[in-house]
């Protein structure tokens, strides 16, 4: 059958043979007729030699998370912590789907089955979509750079609601403040007054630091998320701190962020911060489902609340897009009234220059209108 539909599948699939090999493509068309009349244009061009028909390579689910993590996870710069994350994912796709499963057998009602069994399973939607995406990018590979597949299988993400973030209040953060250790005070204060995430503050050294005694001084995280590197400037309160600390150190190698595990021992760098954070939320009194993470989401929140445009904010941050930025946009009702304000103020000042003119060349509308009505 040349011209078929796929289960959950809006537009039709044509495929068919020329000299013994096979040639499938999606008809991009949901009319069975326009699907016919590309069959036979793309039979014709094929036989005319204006494509050329590359046999299939079979690749199993095992086989292609193996590829896509020799070529595609291990040359990425990131931190050796994110590429065992992506390990565990490509792990849990093949047990979904089977190691000897070939990646052209798995159809959209199985991806589609995978998605629930995890709702229903109670994931987080977010790591649902995590685990989805690593998937349709595996499958993407496969069909554009592999010749594995033939038609990339639809995926449907989870709806996310990312317009809402618990936010470390003022009154809060003073008593988690007063709660922490000294080494986690100084990691919370120096993450609530530059909104880095916890990666990126944990792998900065003294040679990332520009501090200056009369001038802003700033931070340049060089490892970010993005691969992209951006420069915060500091507030004070978080200068004054890298300047204690600076005075405390030892070299400009060393991390911003270290503990003492013993009066006699030395410093090492503070890379798991989470029991001394739960502990700090426990004796502060402060929700425990606050994360750290959070952390950021205080920064920006602030910034959005003190009227700084959504544009500057994302560059704090380190968005590659603006959307990112936008889940904050409802903090900031009064730059919305300010801008009508604005808008108003104009016009108010339009009608007064009007108002100015001879009265025989102003027309009253409102005037007019009741004398239609008379």
């Amino acid at each position: 059958m040349p011209i078929y539909k796929q289960p959950n599948s809006k537009n039709w699939l044509i495929e068919f043979k020329v000299d013994g090999r096979r040639y499938r493509r999606s008809s991009g068309t949901k009319i069975k007729r326009k699907a016919e009349r590309l069959e036979d244009k793309w039979r014709q061009e094929i036989h005319d030699g204006k494509h050329q028909i590359v046999a299939t390579e079979h690749l199993t689910v095992e086989e292609a998370t193996r590829r896509y993590w020799e070529t595609v996870i291990l040359p990425k710069s990131s931190r050796e912590r994110s590429k065992k994350a992506e390990s565990y994912v490509l792990r849990v796709i093949v047990r979904a789907f089977g190691p000897h499963t070939r990646l052209n057998a798995i159809r959209v009602s199985d991806i589609a089955r995978w998605r629930d069994e995890m709702v229903n399973d109670r994931k987080a939607p977010a790591t649902a979509n995590r685990y989805l995406a690593v998937l349709r990018a595996i499958l993407n590979r496969a069909h554009l750079d592999w010749n594995a597949l033939s038609v990339v299988p639809r995926i449907r993400l989870l709806p996310l609601n990312n317009t809402r973030h618990r936010i470390l209040s003022h009154e809060e953060e003073l008593r988690v403040l007063e709660a922490s250790a000294s080494h986690l005070k100084n990691l919370v204060v120096f993450l609530v007054d530059t909104g880095a995430r916890l990666s990126e503050a944990l792998d900065l050294t003294w040679d990332d630091v520009s501090l200056s005694g009369d001038q802003r001084s700033s931070v340049t995280l060089l490892r970010t998320k993005n691969g992209t590197p951006r420069r915060i400037p500091l507030t004070w309160r978080t200068n004054s701190l890298l300047m204690r600390l600076k005075n405390e150190d030892y070299g400009s190698k060393h991390p911003l962020f270290q503990y003492k595990p013993g009066k006699s021992s030395p410093p090492r760098p503070f890379k798991h911060p989470f029991g001394a954070w739960k502990t700090a939320l426990r004796k502060a009194n402060v929700d425990q489902s606050l994360r750290i993470h959070d952390l950021r989401h205080t920064f920006a929140s602030r910034l959005v609340m003190k009227g700084v445009p959504l544009f500057d904010v994302s560059k704090l941050l380190g968005h590659k897009s603006i959307s990112m930025t936008m889940r904050y946009a409802h903090l900031a009702p009064e730059a919305y009234e300010t801008a009508i304000e604005r808008l108003e103020g104009n016009r108010a000042h339009d009608s007064l220059e009007s108002a100015d003119c001879g009265s025989s060349d102003v027309i009253d509308f409102s005037v007019e209108h009741e004398k239609r009505k008379m």
